[in-house]
């Protein structure tokens, strides 16, 4: 994360896949989820690749597909 400057944006961090996917459902904020989230019944958010970072397991960006974002981060998720 350092390397591409994310860590001064991270409010929170997360340990359990569930609690995070718990957290992204309610609209709170936005998370590299694993890939596996997809299969999930009920989810109530949006999972996308991330492109040019290789990481060691599958990963998405993921965020509620209800909730509201800034104009960047919109953009963002807009790609």
């Amino acid at each position: 994360m350092e390397e591409h400057d994310l860590s001064k944006s991270v409010a929170y961090t997360c340990d359990d896949t569930f609690s995070l996917v718990s957290l992204l459902s309610a609209g709170l904020g936005i998370a590299f989820a694993p890939e596996w989230t997809l299969d999930l019944p009920n989810r109530n958010f949006e999972l996308r690749k991330v492109r040019g970072v290789d990481f060691l397991i599958g990963l998405g960006v993921a965020w509620n597909k209800d909730g509201w974002y800034c104009r960047a981060v919109r953009r963002l998720l807009s790609d």
